[in-house]
């Protein structure tokens, strides 16, 4: 589970003089190490640290945090054991499944119970009712956060994927009807960070914190596809679907939290005939905040990075993405262009960590 496949790792190649990376707080990365090998030695640089916050977070009396330990104790079971352990592994991912499973099924948190429905789907689109994940379902994390549209858009993506188009077209209005937007990464980022080792160095802090966004960014976001087929062009033909997509652009450009939120709804807001001057200021405001999530890829690990990078991230589990940039151009002028940036946003970094 290290940051190796974040656009972290993506940095230039350094001179030949040096041949070598800045890591903040350790010195020179060794003359050997690639742009492909970065994220690889920085993993092994924290891992120390990194194997006690994992521990912290299946110990902790936070539900959020134990949660996410159990995400990452199913993901490195399932995709990073051995082949000749595949009934141990079988076993140990069941096992995960069901603990997680039972702390949903046992509480209220919407958070927590999202992480089920993940670990219970398998990239489907909807909770696979067999073991476990019997006592869960897309519907029954809709019944406990009504107010939030993105638990019923993946109602809605059940209820095609059956065949009830009537029972989709009702989803999608209780979804448009919503006050708020929440797919639940944030809250899970705040959880990890609480349970960071007091003496976690600050390369530590944001190295695992990206292993955070990696596991959570890989979580296929069904609700935007839905989105997206729902309000598609053609289907705006009809006069009963221009009401319901018009209120979710409205919400995710005026109450999303990520830039991923802002720029769907920008999406259907064009589709809805948005003037020009509405889209272009929304443009305009879009690219600001981006040029702001923009990290430093010729030097990710150094101080300067780490730095811009942990403001990033707490500012993110305590705010949301987009308020928090939103508070940050209010405070300076917009960067240039190209002008290095803090971390990226969740959803559009490539993670490369396998799906739990």
């Amino acid at each position: 589970m290290s940051p190796s496949g974040t656009t972290k790792t993506a940095a230039a190649k350094t001179s030949a003089e040096t041949g070598a990376y800045e890591l903040c707080g350790v010195g020179i990365a060794p003359a050997q190490i690639t742009p492909d090998t970065l994220g690889e030695y920085v993993s092994a640089v924290t891992k120390t640290t990194g194997d006690r916050w994992r521990g912290a977070l299946l110990d902790s009396s936070d539900l959020r945090a134990r949660a996410l330990g159990l995400l990452f104790r199913y993901t490195e079971a399932k995709f990073h054991r051995p082949e000749k352990h595949e009934e141990a592994t079988a076993k140990l991912t069941e096992d995960v499944r069901e603990e997680l499973v039972q702390l949903a099924a046992g509480g209220s948190d919407p958070a927590v119970y999202a992480a089920a429905t993940w670990i219970c789907a398998n990239g489907t689109g909807q909770v696979v009712q067999t073991g476990a994940c019997r006592r869960i379902s897309l519907r029954g994390l809709a019944s406990i956060d009504p107010d939030n549209a993105m638990p019923w858009l993946e109602v809605a993506v059940e209820d095609r994927t059956r065949g009830d188009l009537q029972s989709e077209g009702a989803d999608f209005a209780r979804a448009a009807a919503a006050h708020k937007s929440d797919f639940y990464q944030d809250s899970f980022l705040q959880a990890a960070s609480a349970e960071m080792p007091p003496d976690a160095t600050p390369l530590a802090r944001v190295a695992l914190d990206v292993q955070t966004v990696g596991l959570l960014a890989v979580e296929p976001l069904f609700e935007f596809s839905e989105a997206s087929r729902f309000c598609s062009t053609e289907g705006l033909h009809g006069q009963q679907r221009q009401e319901p997509c018009e209120a979710l652009a409205r919400l995710w450009v005026t109450q999303g939290r990520s830039l991923l939120e802002f720029g769907m709804g920008k999406t259907l807001g064009r589709r809805l005939g948005w003037t020009q001057e509405r889209l272009g200021k929304m443009d305009r405001e879009l690219d600001a905040m981006m040029s702001l999530a923009r990290e430093n890829v010729s030097d990710p690990w150094s101080c300067q990075s780490i730095a811009s990078d942990n403001r990033m991230l707490e500012g993110r589990a305590q705010q949301g993405e987009i308020d928090f940039l939103r508070g940050m151009l209010e405070r300076s002028p917009p960067p240039a262009a190209g002008a290095a940036g803090a971390l990226g946003t969740l959803g559009t970094r490539d993670p490369g960590t396998p799906k739990p």
